[in-house]
């Protein structure tokens, strides 16, 4: 007869379940609602601030029928542009449109003499202009941006000139 000392078995004990063999009661999940976590946060506020400085860097530089004139601290660039998107740096390059297509201008009142002294006013006159795209840069550097007002608005002073006669 064989003589074997019986040892009870252990059951298996899992570190999880605790002392007695029973789960440790479960903790309700903390879990923040969608959209409210930090890293959501985070994200809305790149991703705002990459959309920001695409529009301010991506911009319309002109309509149609202009050409687009830049401006970088004040001096004026030799690029002019077509109707569309262009680059842009916010803040440091500024534009202009600038039209290229004919348009016509009303001047008014406008005093004439003759050689023999003869003063005729007219009312008004139309001054039809149409400034080529080839021809903007030099004309902005030479004239501005308001270089119509140079050729067309701004008037030769009339002088009237007084001859007295002996008497």
């Amino acid at each position: 007869m064989e003589s074997q000392s019986q040892i009870p078995e252990r059951p298996a004990t899992n570190p999880s379940l605790g002392r007695l063999g029973a789960r440790p009661p479960r903790q309700p999940a903390r879990n923040p609602p969608p959209g409210s976590a930090p890293e959501s946060f985070v994200f809305l506020a790149v991703v705002a601030i990459f959309a920001f400085i695409a529009i301010m860097i991506v911009t319309p530089s002109s309509q149609n029928r202009h050409a687009g004139a830049y401006w970088r601290g004040g001096a004026l660039l030799d690029t002019i542009t077509n109707p569309g998107f262009h680059l842009n740096l916010p803040f440091i390059t500024q534009f202009e449109p600038i039209q290229v297509t004919i348009q016509t201008d009303l001047v008014r009142d406008i005093p004439c003499g003759t050689k023999g002294g003869v003063m005729i006013d007219f009312e008004k006159i139309e001054v039809v202009k149409r400034l080529r795209k080839e021809y903007v840069y030099e004309t902005l550097l030479s004239y501005g941006v308001h270089y119509d007002n140079t050729w067309i608005y701004d008037k030769i002073p009339f002088h009237t000139l007084i001859i007295r006669v002996p008497s």
